[in-house]
């Protein structure tokens, strides 16, 4: 998991009819997907008005383990969520999503071993 900054400004992604470049409301840690479905312009327009663009984008990159049958062949890192943020996150939101990823992903029989990041310090604090 890592964040990086980004250029402040909102795009409209006509897939999801929904906008992107805003702070992502956070349930637990774990961001509300398509929160920002458009419905009218007024609603986009008191978007722009009250929410405040994201500055940052955090990135949570999965690398998976080779199987003990083909060790020399390294699979693929690749992203596996990606999602606007502001400085603002806690600890505990930083743990809640990690549990939440763990659990969702144990589920499906999906192991994860471990979890890792930069020296941001919400993330920092959840190690210790």
């Amino acid at each position: 998991e890592d964040s990086t900054e980004v250029i402040r400004k909102i795009k409209y992604d006509a897939r999801t009819n929904s906008f992107v470049g805003f702070v992502s409301p956070l349930d637990n840690g774990v961001p509300m997907p398509q929160s920002f479905k458009i419905n009218s312009f007024e609603e986009l327009k008191m978007w722009c008005d009250t929410r405040e663009k994201a500055p940052l984008l955090n990135v949570h990159i999965v690398q998976p383990i080779p199987s003990i049958s083909d060790q020399n062949k390294i699979p693929t890192s690749f992203i596996l969520s990606a999602y606007s943020v502001n400085n603002k996150l806690t600890e505990n939101d930083v743990l809640c999503r990690w549990k939440f990823m763990f659990e969702n992903h144990f589920k499906r029989q999906i192991r994860i071993i471990s979890f890792s990041t930069d020296k941001y310090e919400q993330f920092y604090i959840s190690y210790i």
